[in-house]
């Protein structure tokens, strides 16, 4: 269940989308692959959420790695890996959640903000965090002084990532990758075009 190892790879961006139609998703996810990115998070926020994730997949599924985001409980863990989920992604860290992504033995990407939350994640095992909100919380000096407490500790902020602070987060060696909304905003082919653009931009500016 190493995230980094299984999923990530290399330092990326993991776009998590939300949208209200379900068949709204297939030509966003296709736009982000045709910008060369192979990994997307679609987002339980809306009530319609399970059907966006379980059409995503049977669409783009055997193109691109994708996950289920702002998993709360058990019962969403559940139905999000039955319709294929790759991974897992909540805002803080659920025991019960934990346990169904370990027993199915999928990625679980619990959310921490605090020494406490990352030291509860820790005696579980989870090496790769998602650290939220991002900005609101300190932003990149907040994780350099975590990072300082917590060397093996791999951090994904999320939470006021932009097209202007991205580079500067990935560019740290304890950053494993960013998550935002900004690559799917505008047309299709504005999402295609920026993805294209960040992308060549981490591999141009990141070690």
């Amino acid at each position: 269940m190493d995230l980094k190892k299984s999923l990530i790879g290399k330092k990326s961006i993991i776009p998590y989308i939300n949208v209200k139609d379900p068949f709204e998703i297939d030509d966003i996810l296709f736009s982000l692959h045709q910008g060369g990115l192979d990994l997307a998070e679609i987002t339980y926020r809306s009530k319609r959420a399970g059907e966006t994730l379980r059409y995503a997949i049977e669409k783009m599924g055997s193109k691109m790695v994708i996950g289920a985001g702002t998993i709360l409980n058990k019962d969403q863990a559940q139905e999000a890996i039955s319709f294929g989920a790759k991974f897992i992604v909540s805002p803080g860290f659920s025991e019960e959640v934990y346990e169904e992504c370990k027993k199915q033995k999928v990625p679980y990407l619990p959310g921490v903000m605090t020494p406490s939350e990352i030291m509860q994640c820790i005696n579980r095992g989870i090496k790769v965090m998602k650290f939220f909100p991002a900005e609101a919380a300190g932003g990149i000096q907040t994780l350099r002084e975590l990072h300082r407490v917590f060397p093996d500790i791999a951090f994904v902020p999320i939470g006021g990532i932009n097209e202007e602070n991205y580079l500067s987060y990935l560019k740290e060696d304890f950053v494993a990758a960013v998550g935002g909304t900004f690559l799917v905003k505008g047309t299709f082919k504005d999402i295609e075009k920026r993805t294209k653009n960040c992308l060549k931009n981490i591999e141009i500016n990141v070690d």
